[in-house]
């Protein structure tokens, strides 16, 4: 019994050697202050805030002039002018085929001369001068009659141009083809005044009398919004009733074509001395509208109601009080 009792203990002991050794507990990290993060703010202010728009300007004649054939289904001989060509008045823009006018013309214009040579070559003293004037009198004042309805005639053949201008629409020429009363044969549009125009209800920001940075191929002009019934322009036929008119007041304004397009930037909204913040503190969501507000070096999330949103700054209309800042 002893001896169990012995071998027993021998192997609890040895049992015991064999269990590595407790290690030493690890001493505890110092504790440090909590360092407070860095935040750039802005303060809550009140100031004046605008929105700016673009609004598009296409150029339009002061004036326009439409021409007509004068005659229905007389065959059209040419049409001379093309979309962009520039003309004077007088020129000749389309001309119909009538060639016994002109050879009627050339008859009656001989007659003519002859007549008044043969009045010229009278003799005063010859007993049938009185009855021989007479008869070719009469024969002068029937073939001046006749001048007349021939050079009606042949005016009627050419349709010119009224006034100087560029050509913004022209018939195409097909032989063969009438005359037709009811259609343009050409468009001359007057664009000597640089007139542009603004269509839409942006056109209600454009206020007479003030004038108006408008750009046009990376340049900008100095535009004034003038009265369309006083300065004589005719208004186009197309578009709605709301429109503004603007003409370029620069020394040197720029040469322009019919229809060419500028941009002219308005004032879209404005407040003045209303809360605002920088743009760059505004948070949205699909589901709210906030700001990072600063409170006792803590970042608190708080709602605001929008007003203006320009291009760096937001008008705040509910949510924040002057004074406070908040996170950019």
């Amino acid at each position: 019994m002893k001896t169990v009792l012995l071998l027993f203990g021998f192997l609890f002991l040895s049992g015991c050697a064999l269990l590595p050794a407790e290690e030493a507990p690890a001493a505890l990290p110092a504790l440090v202050p909590s360092q407070i993060r860095a935040y750039q703010t802005a303060e809550v202010v009140r100031g004046d805030i605008q929105r700016f728009t673009n609004l598009v300007a296409v150029n339009v004649p002061a004036r326009e002039e439409r021409l007509y054939f004068s005659v229905d289904g007389w065959t059209v001989l040419a049409v001379n002018v093309s979309l962009g060509d520039v003309v004077t008045a007088g020129d000749i823009i389309a001309e119909l085929y009538r060639p016994e006018i002109g050879r009627q013309l050339k008859s009656a214009l001989r007659e003519e001369e002859y007549i008044l040579l043969s009045l010229s070559q009278l003799n005063a003293s010859h007993d049938n001068y009185t009855r021989e004037r007479e008869a070719l009198e009469s024969q002068l004042y029937i073939i001046h009659m006749r001048l007349a309805y021939l050079n009606r005639q042949e005016e009627m053949r050419f349709v010119q141009a009224g006034m100087d201008g560029v050509v913004t629409y022209a018939l195409h020429f097909l032989y063969g083809m009438g005359s037709d009363t009811s259609h343009p044969v050409a468009i001359i549009a007057d664009i000597g005044l640089h007139v542009f125009r603004v269509q839409g209800s942006g056109a209600r920001n454009l206020h007479p009398g003030k004038s108006y940075p408008l750009h046009f191929r990376n340049e900008s002009y100095d535009a004034l919004v003038i009265d369309a019934d006083a300065f004589g322009i005719v208004r186009p036929e197309t578009g709605g009733a709301d429109d503004a008119f603007l003409i370029i007041t620069d020394e040197n304004p720029p040469i322009l074509s019919a229809q060419d397009t500028a941009t002219v930037q308005v004032v879209a909204e404005e407040a003045l001395d209303t809360v605002i913040i920088p743009l760059s503190a505004l948070r949205r969501t699909s589901t709210r509208t906030f700001v990072y507000v600063l409170e006792d070096e803590l970042r608190i999330a708080r709602d605001v109601d929008v007003g203006i949103i320009g291009n760096d700054i937001v008008e705040i209309v509910g949510g924040l009080i002057i004074g406070e800042r908040v996170v950019t």
